[in-house]
């Protein structure tokens, strides 16, 4: 394989491993909207659900019950708050104005090696970011997780009958 096919060979996988990375960061964010709309679905059901048993007439919610669903609350919340900071934006390598006027110099070589060059460096900084949201996509969906057995613990604390 000569020198110009091994450039061109290269140049070809680093754009597939550029556009698979940038999958995945999509990805990542479309889930951690996700997260942070059934947190607060989770919240808005669980506080509506407490307020239409308590209106109207006296209600005795055992205290255990009360700390479990202000305990799933503030998980959801930090669930939600790790969904936000996977779609916090990044910085990731890329030519400047100054940068990109300068190439139509025409004395000016930018060949396939300064792009490969370029592309890895894109790539590099794209797994970082992703590995990143991976950890905070996981913890969010386990914190949600953790959120919902709370939930289901005061509902049983709450729905169980007293002795009289």
């Amino acid at each position: 394989m000569n020198h110009e096919a091994r450039i061109q060979h290269k140049s070809s996988f680093l754009t597939e491993q550029l556009a698979e990375e940038r999958a995945k960061k999509a990805s990542f964010e479309t889930r951690g909207m996700a997260v942070i709309s059934a947190s607060g679905t989770l919240v808005g059901i669980t506080t509506g659900a407490v307020a239409l048993a308590a209106s109207g007439r006296t209600v005795t919610f055992p205290g255990t019950a009360q700390r479990l669903l202000v305990a799933s609350l503030v998980v959801l919340v930090l669930a939600a708050v790790l969904g936000l900071l996977i779609n916090v934006p990044v910085r990731l390598p890329h030519a400047g104005t100054g940068e990109l006027t300068h190439l139509l110099e025409p004395e000016v070589r930018f060949g396939p090696e300064e792009w490969n060059r370029t592309r890895v460096d894109t790539i590099t900084a794209l797994r970082r970011v992703n590995r990143q949201r991976a950890w905070a996509l996981s913890a969010a969906l386990l914190l949600v997780v953790i959120a919902l057995v709370l939930m289901m613990a005061s509902a049983a604390f709450a729905l169980r009958p007293f002795p009289t």
